[in-house]
């Protein structure tokens, strides 16, 4: 049986790498185009989630409402 690992067991430095491989211009924040991208890169067209399930998802992350995600944000969506 495979080994598998909870999200709340991620570390520190895993999450900071994922939250880095997101923010493609480096500001600190994750935009929505930066997240539409970022799936559009790792899944196929059947993958991948329609635009307002897209939009959802980065609201339901974006926990201020600022219009972008911080670290701060993928840390707290991956303590779940």
């Amino acid at each position: 049986m495979a080994n598998v690992q909870h999200i709340s067991d991620v570390s520190d430095e895993d999450k900071r790498a994922f939250f880095e491989a997101l923010d493609s211009d480096k500001d600190g924040r994750i935009t929505l185009d930066e997240f539409k991208k970022f799936l559009t890169k790792f899944l196929s067209p059947a993958e991948l989630p329609s635009d307002q399930l897209i939009y959802e998802m980065f609201r339901a992350a974006d926990k201020d409402g600022s219009g972008t995600i911080t670290l701060d944000e993928v840390h707290a969506i991956m303590e779940v």
